[in-house]
Order: structure tokens, then C-alpha cells, then sequence
């Protein structure tokens, strides 16, 4: 059964790993994007008029809702995976869809429509196909040629535009999307699988900049959740003036966009991009494991998201 709990978290910044090198193109203004998605509230009928979208309609704006079994996004961006078999982390992570293949969708089967007398645009009636991130951790001395590496790890990942050029998200205050896990899932630390977390448990969900010097750890601004395995939707806060909340509190699903774990301070000195300018510069929006398998460990993953929105800042 599927849940909208008005949960909060708050947020635990996404360092995502495997996000490109920053792109040189110049920045996609925020009017070069899709106009506001508007979903009518009612079907019309021959002879009636169109109804008036409401304001939470005009202020979307779809990434995707994947129902087109396409590996590309409404935004014209492709989804693409990733492992860890390249350096510098030489890993045997297994990956699906397979990195460098075709991204394909997955069919669901068990989407829940809104209860009657209920509507919302982010909420639709039916939903035929997600993007789900599938494949093994494999931990230290695990694996093909138990090789492994500590920080394993797998991810997914769909593009702001074609050519994955910088877009500026800060006319957007928030990113809506559903998620789930698969009842074999040992990621997510709500299915209870049994595992002892190693790095806190969960996903990593960011939006990759292409303005981040901290390359060598791999911030990007975003949030750690911990989706059940019922379809439940999560409401990511982007809030540029502050610059995150570095402690984990898992109390809603709203979800405040931040640094990862205080990481403003890096090796080298103070991260100098700002959270505003970090949004200003995105190319795209990540998920990724954020637990690690250990040594001699092997961990399953089975991520699902969907219906991806941007909501207008007005």
C-alpha cells in the first residue's frame, strides 16, 4: 500500500561519487527551460471549457514520469548508471541497467492511485514504468577476483538537458519525486534486512554541479533518505541561503537539500561554492547507495523512483 506520509528528514547531504568533471558550457538560463508541465484537473468533455490549471499545476515542471520506457528524460536528459570498476576505486560492484548500456525502465505492478475525491498532479491515477537501480555491493575480498574496494557503491543518474550542460535551477524551491525499495533491498535501512550499516544506511540523492571544486570527495548538494518498500513520495527543500543541516534527523519526508556532513570544509580549505551556486550550475540529478558492503560482504540493491518534478520558486 502505498504511503504519502508527511514525514520529514532532515537533511544529510549527498556526496555522490562517479559525478562528471565540471562542464565548460555556459550556463542554461532558468527561461531556456520547459514551460510549467499543466495537468488539467478534470478531463474535458465536447463543448466544455478547459479547466483552469491551478496554481500548484502551473508551477511544475516534469523531469520525468518514465511512463514513455525511454532512457530519456522530459528535460531531453538521458539516464545513464554507474559502478565503481573504474578508478580510483577499482571495484566489482555489479550494476543494473549496465553502465555504458541501454537504460531501460521497469514495469510496476503495484502503483497505488490517489484515494477518491482526492487530486494532485504529482499524485497521478496510473503509472506504468519507473527507473530502478538493480545490482550487488561487493565489499573488500568479495567478488570476481575479490578485489573490491571500501568505498563501493552503485548509482544512477538522469541529465538536465541533451548534452548535459550546466542548467540553473535557483528559480526552483523544491524537486518532488516517489521512491521505493524492493522487499530484498539491504540499502535502505527501513526493510529491516538484518545488515548493520556501515556508512548510515540509505541513498544519496543530489544535484550534480558542475561549479563543485571539491571533486576529490565528490559533494554535491543533496540529501540521504531511506525509502520503505511502499511507494512514498519525497519533497527535497533546496535552500541556497543556508548551508545545510550537517545532523541526520529521520522524522518526515521532507527532505532539506544540504552539504554532505559538514563537508564546506574540505582538505584544502573552505568548499567556495555557495548552496545557490551550487543550484545555479546543475547537469544532473543523482541517486546512489550511500551504505557500503564490508569486508567480506556483499549487499542487495533495489531502487525505484519516479514521477519527478521541479516545483517554480513562483
Amino acid at each position: 500500500m502505498k504511503k504519502v506520509t508527511a514525514v520529514i528528514l532532515s537533511l544529510a547531504i549527498t556526496a555522490f561519487i562517479f559525478t562528471a568533471c565540471a562542464k565548460k558550457n555556459p550556463t542554461m538560463p532558468l527561461s531556456s527551460m520547459p514551460a510549467a508541465i499543466v495537468i488539467a484537473s478534470a478531463v474535458p468533455t465536447p463543448g466544455a471549457l478547459t479547466p483552469t490549471p491551478t496554481p500548484q499545476e502551473q508551477a511544475l515542471v516534469l523531469v520525468d514520469n518514465c511512463d514513455g520506457d525511454t532512457n530519456q528524460n522530459q528535460l531531453k536528459g538521458l539516464w545513464t548508471s554507474y559502478d565503481d570498476n573504474s578508478p580510483p576505486n577499482f571495484g566489482n560492484s555489479v550494476v543494473l541497467p549496465q553502465k555504458g548500456g541501454h537504460f531501460t525502465m521497469s514495469f510496476v505492478t503495484d502503483w497505488i492511485a490517489p484515494p477518491p475525491g482526492t487530486y494532485s498532479p504529482t499524485w497521478p491515477e496510473t503509472n506504468v514504468y519507473a527507473a530502478r537501480l538493480q545490482g550487488t555491493l561487493n565489499g573488500v575480498n568479495y567478488g570476481p577476483g575479490k578485489g573490491g574496494c571500501q568505498y563501493n557503491l552503485i548509482g544512477m543518474e538522469t541529465g538536465t538537458n541533451y548534452t548535459s550542460s550546466p542548467v540553473d535551477f535557483s528559480g526552483y524551491r523544491q524537486v518532488i519525486f516517489w521512491a521505493k525499495v524492493g522487499t530484498d533491498d539491504q540499502i535502505s535501512v527501513k526493510t529491516g534486512n538484518g545488515h548493520s550499516p556501515i556508512s548510515g544506511g540509505g541513498y544519496r540523492f543530489s544535484l550534480v554541479s558542475s561549479t563543485n571544486p571539491n571533486t576529490a570527495n565528490f559533494d554535491n548538494y543533496g540529501a540521504t533518505i531511506n525509502p520503505p518498500t511502499e511507494w512514498t513520495q519525497f519533497v527535497c527543500n533546496f535552500t541556497p541561503t543556508d548551508p545545510g543541516d550537517f545532523g541526520i534527523s529521520f522524522v518526515t519526508n521532507n527532505v532539506e537539500l544540504g552539504w554532505h556532513d559538514g563537508d564546506l570544509v574540505t582538505a584544502t580549505g573552505v568548499n567556495t561554492v555557495s548552496p545557490l551556486g551550487a543550484i545555479s550550475h546543475v547537469t544532473a540529478l543523482e541517486m546512489q547507495t550511500k551504505q557500503s558492503a564490508g569486508t567480506d560482504q556483499a549487499l542487495t540493491v533495489d531502487l525505484w523512483i519516479d514521477s519527478i518534478y521541479l516545483v517554480r520558486a513562483n
